[in-house]
């Protein structure tokens, strides 16, 4: 009786593959995928899924994260409360700090901060995109900072910053 029937009358299973299938079955390395697919999966992730998770998996993705092309768009907008516990400020400036100047498009809510806001518009001369929603801490002044520094060559958003769209907020 050959192995797999055996296998089958013993577990009273169906196999899922062949015994020709799993002699043929290679076993594949992820370390070994080839940088443009890792970039895709990266630039998939985002930033701050790469700072907190993809860095950690091994030192060949704790490597890849640290190019500065991964991080030319940084999303801080709050996602399913996993901020809850987490130093946004640090997560945002090594998110800044490894674009390298290269940062053209940044967003963030909730846990925004004049000093998050400040710290971009320092290290981010090529900005050509905000996004800030619900950011009531932001003040107008780090704002306007913010526009001096940075010529944004696109568009600014926000979304519900009552504080800063107060009446007479930007003039």
């Amino acid at each position: 009786m050959k192995k797999l029937e055996k296998k089958i009358m013993d577990n009273h299973q169906t196999p899922i593959t062949s015994e020709k299938e799993e002699e043929e079955e290679q076993v594949r390395n992820w370390l070994d995928l080839p940088s443009d697919i890792l970039a895709l999966i990266f630039l998939k992730l985002g930033a701050i899924d790469i700072l907190l998770w993809a860095q950690a998996v091994c030192s060949v993705w704790r490597n890849f994260s640290k190019q500065p092309m991964l991080f030319r768009a940084v999303d801080l907008r709050k996602r399913w409360g996993i901020f809850d516990d987490i130093d946004m400020q640090k997560i945002a400036e090594e998110a800044v700090d490894r674009s390298c100047g290269q940062l053209v498009e940044f967003s963030m809510s909730d846990c925004g901060s004049n000093d998050i806001l400040t710290y971009v518009a320092y290290k981010s001369g090529a900005l050509r995109c905000l996004r800030l929603e619900n950011c009531y801490r932001l003040s107008r002044d780090a704002l306007i900072n913010m526009a001096k520094k940075v010529v944004f060559s696109w568009w600014i958003s926000l979304m519900m910053c009552l504080k800063l769209l107060e009446k007479h907020a930007l003039s």
